[in-house]
């Protein structure tokens, strides 16, 4: 049999090419590249927890509106775990002005966890950036990138 066919020849592949210029990523940059990735996970979660705790602020604080537009006295129900209960206006406000207390707390409590993230991932990305420079990406993976803008800036 004669090959009809020349073989292929495989071409090397280059995958990544190291300069002379490129600083060797140490055992203790890795640790905080690791470290900086699972920040920005956490941020991510983080981030979705403020938006849930500030739709339950407002939820909370349209709740306590409605009671006060209500005519009838004893128009309200709340819901305790699954069972609605008929209470008067005014335990109804009660209730809703304790969870929205509530509310108002979780979101801060969110709120100043974020910040620390946000000093913990700055820290590292300013180490990291000063010795790999443009060599590294430190880009979040999320699609909000000011998620790493603590909320008292992003709001101004």
């Amino acid at each position: 049999h004669k090959n009809l066919f020349a073989p292929k020849t495989k071409k090397p592949r280059v995958i990544a090419t190291l300069q002379d210029d490129d600083p060797e990523v140490t055992w203790e940059d890795q640790q905080r590249i690791n470290s900086y990735g699972r920040l920005d996970q956490r941020m991510m979660e983080l981030d979705d927890s403020i938006k849930a705790a500030k739709k339950s602020v407002q939820e909370n604080e349209d709740a306590a509106q409605d009671i006060e537009g209500l005519l009838d006295d004893d128009a309200c129900k709340i819901k305790i775990g699954e069972v609605y209960v008929q209470v008067s206006n005014d335990d109804a406000e009660d209730f809703v002005r304790d969870k929205q207390k509530e509310a108002k707390e979780n979101l801060e409590s969110l709120l100043a966890k974020k910040s620390k993230l946000v000093t913990e991932m700055e820290t590292l990305k300013v180490i990291l950036k000063g010795k790999y420079g443009n060599k590294i990406n430190l880009d979040s993976k999320g699609e909000d990138e000011d998620h790493l803008v603590p909320e008292e800036k992003a709001r101004r």
